[in-house]
C-alpha cells in the first residue's frame, strides 16, 4: 500500500494523451503550413504552355529523326490545322509535280503514326511564324505542315516562333546538317 500512497501523491493520476487545446495549438500550425505552401505548390504543378509547346516541338523533330536514321526511311514531324503534332512515316510520292509550297500543303497517307502522338497545342500559344525550307507557312494556307527528316540524319529546313498570351516568344530552327531542333531565342 505504501507504493501506491507515494503514487498518487505525486500527482500522476495514470492518465496519458494530449489535451484538447494541445492538439487544436498542432492543428493550426499544420493549417498555417499548408496555406503557405499551397501558392509555391500550384505554380509547380500548373503546367507553363509555352514551355510544354517548346519540348512537344523539340520532342517530335528528335523523334522523327531517330525514327527516320533507325527505320531506313524518311519520317515527318506534321503540325495540323487542327493545331496537333504528329509524327509519321513520310507518304512515299507518286509524282513530283507542282511548286514546292503547293507540295508542303499536301495531305497523305501518314503510316503508322507514333504512340507519344498526337499532342495538342495549348490555348494560349499560337505559331507566328513557320518556314519550311525558306517558305513561309500561314495559318489559312494549308491543312498541315510536314517537316521532312531523312535516313542520313539531315531535315528540312523548319523555323518556327511559338508566343504565349503574354507576349513571350521562342524561337527554334533546325540545323540543316544535322536535323538536330536548336532553340535561338536571344537572351
Amino acid at each position: 500500500m505504501r507504493f501506491r500512497s507515494e503514487h498518487l501523491s505525486r500527482g500522476c493520476t495514470g492518465k496519458n494523451g494530449f489535451t484538447l487545446i494541445e492538439i487544436m495549438i498542432v492543428v493550426g500550425i499544420m493549417g498555417i503550413v499548408v496555406a503557405a505552401g499551397i501558392p509555391m505548390v500550384w505554380r509547380a504543378l500548373s503546367k507553363n504552355d509555352l514551355a510544354r509547346a517548346v519540348h512537344d516541338i523539340t520532342e517530335g523533330c528528335k523523334l522523327a529523326r531517330e525514327r527516320a536514321i533507325l527505320r531506313g526511311t524518311p519520317y515527318d514531324f506534321i503540325i495540323t490545322v487542327d493545331r496537333q503534332f504528329n509524327v509519321g512515316a513520310a507518304p512515299m510520292p507518286e509524282k513530283k509535280t507542282g511548286s514546292a509550297a503547293e507540295l508542303i500543303g499536301k495531305t497523305g497517307e501518314t503510316g503508322s503514326t507514333i504512340a507519344e502522338f498526337p499532342r495538342k497545342l495549348g490555348e494560349t500559344i499560337e505559331l507566328v511564324d513557320l518556314f519550311v525550307n525558306n517558305i513561309e507557312i500561314g495559318a489559312t494556307d494549308v491543312d498541315e505542315v510536314r517537316v521532312r527528316f531523312y535516313p542520313n540524319g539531315t531535315s528540312d529546313e523548319f523555323f518556327v516562333a511559338t508566343k504565349a498570351a503574354n507576349g513571350e516568344q521562342r524561337l527554334l530552327k533546325t540545323d540543316l546538317v544535322t536535323g538536330l531542333l536548336d532553340e535561338i531565342t536571344p537572351p
